[in-house]
């Protein structure tokens, strides 16, 4: 076992429902850019590259 798992492991239930109160809080405060795999050759596009797209989509005919 981890020693974070341990240390969770002894919390009081009160310890317990203040840590999953702060992670749940912590969550909603903001979006996390989350790990990609460098296994596949499929990556997520950034917003300018969505924006873009987009726009070729809206006006195909566009210089964009």
């Amino acid at each position: 076992m981890s020693k974070l798992a341990e240390k969770i492991e002894n919390l009081t239930p009160q310890q317990r429902d203040l840590l999953v109160l702060l992670l749940g809080k912590k969550k909603r405060e903001g979006a996390r850019i989350a790990p990609v795999s460098r296994t596949t050759n499929a990556f997520p596009l950034s917003f300018a590259q969505q924006r873009l797209w987009f726009l070729s989509q809206l006006q195909q005919d566009s210089a964009v």
